[in-house]
């Protein structure tokens, strides 16, 4: 694009990073970032969310919990998407440690996202969620 005179805006870069996530291009989608705010191109919370989900699927959880953590102190405000990611980041970990989820943990987890998205959507998750709760109930007892 520079070739050309064009400059990249956040929808071009936000395009681009999911394909180099998907060929294993982590770091440099990850380097993308910083070189939008270089070229004076602000990362929105997608550009953030795009990075997130490829690193948790395929740079690894930890490598998703770290950055998740370093933009806590940034002005990107995380929603519904960032949470998802972060908490299927938790629950490969928990998958790798043999945790089990028990009613207490499903009653925290909608909680949470009770917290976090509105009223509605966390509603709209309640029957899925208490039918794991469920299953877990009848896991404890069998």
């Amino acid at each position: 694009m520079k070739k050309i005179g064009c400059t990249p805006d956040m929808y071009a870069y936000n395009a681009l990073m999911p394909g180099m996530m998907r060929t294993d291009m982590i770091d440099e989608a990850h380097s993308l970032l910083k070189v939008m705010e270089e070229n004076d191109c602000i990362p929105d919370l997608n550009s953030h969310n795009i990075i997130f989900n490829g690193l948790a699927r395929m740079g690894g959880p930890n490598q998703a919990l770290e950055m998740f953590a370093k933009t806590k102190h940034s002005k990107i405000e995380p929603d519904a998407v960032t949470y998802n990611t972060i908490l299927g980041c938790k629950a490969d970990e928990r998958d790798s440690t043999g945790f089990e989820y028990d009613l207490n943990t499903y009653s925290s987890i909608l909680e949470a996202v009770g917290k976090v998205d509105d009223i509605h959507k966390s509603s709209l998750m309640g029957p899925s969620m208490i039918l794991l709760s469920l299953l877990s109930l009848v896991k404890l007892f069998l």
